[in-house]
């Protein structure tokens, strides 16, 4: 890494510690389980977390972080007392926001640029190209489409590996009796159909995703409480 401009910053954000003490589910523990991550890429992506709050408060522009990267964010805004008062409110020294996008192929054009933006400065600030795993390209940054759901309730299987089932189904029916065939059959259509009628509707999303999805805003107040401009620090949005 190549020599920061702010050191003393980095070093800070590093050793804060998110949860109360004693926690026996920690940020990243958590982090971990809520997004199905196993817990030494959850760790990775604090880390990533870490730098982005870092641009966030010494670049000149805009910040827009990575899904991966955002959904540190949306966690660490659940632990208020944190947030606002330590990291805000000590290691920042000024409010960083979080809040939806206003919509629009605008915001679209505005979040994808500020994206662009902040993986270049990402790699003049730390010298390093930012891992493709947690920071990926623009198009699959902004074309990926996302719902949650109850893992105890639905069986998810990845579109490749359905692929993979289908031509598996098929062989083991054309070498079975007669009623498994038909059954492989049916497991085999119902497959196909599935992963069609979800690929039609990745397509219909992601033409119709015209938004940012969030932005942040750091804000400073001078000593009579208007707002006033936030000392090398900048806003961040992503979608």
């Amino acid at each position: 890494m190549k020599k920061l401009s702010h050191p003393n910053l980095l070093t800070a954000l590093s050793n804060m510690t998110i949860e109360s003490d004693g926690a026996q589910l920690t940020f990243v523990k958590r982090l971990a389980r809520d997004n199905g991550w196993s817990l030494p890429f959850a760790d990775r992506v604090y880390q990533e977390y870490l730098r982005f709050l870092y641009l966030a408060k010494t670049c000149d522009h805009g910040v827009t972080p990575s899904d991966e990267v955002d959904q540190v964010w949306h966690q660490h805004l659940t632990y208020t007392r944190h947030y606002w008062n330590e990291l805000c409110g000590e290691i920042l020294g000024s409010p960083l926001h979080h809040g939806p996008t206003k919509g629009g192929a605008s915001e679209k054009d505005k979040y994808q640029q500020q994206y662009r933006q902040t993986l270049e400065t990402y790699r003049a600030t730390f010298g390093e190209t930012p891992p493709a795993d947690i920071w990926p390209h623009l198009e699959r940054r902004f074309g990926a489409t996302y719902q949650r759901l109850e893992s105890g309730r639905y069986l998810m299987i990845p579109k490749n590996a359905a692929y993979t089932i289908l031509p598996l189904a098929a062989l083991a029916g054309c070498t079975a009796s007669e009623r498994t065939a038909n059954l492989f059959w049916i497991i085999g259509v119902a497959v196909m159909t599935y992963s069609v009628i979800n690929w039609f509707k990745s397509r219909t999303r992601r033409r119709s995703k015209n938004d940012g999805g969030c932005s942040s805003v750091s804000i400073c107040t001078d000593s009579n409480g208007s707002d006033s401009g936030c000392g090398g620090g900048c806003g961040g949005g992503c979608s």
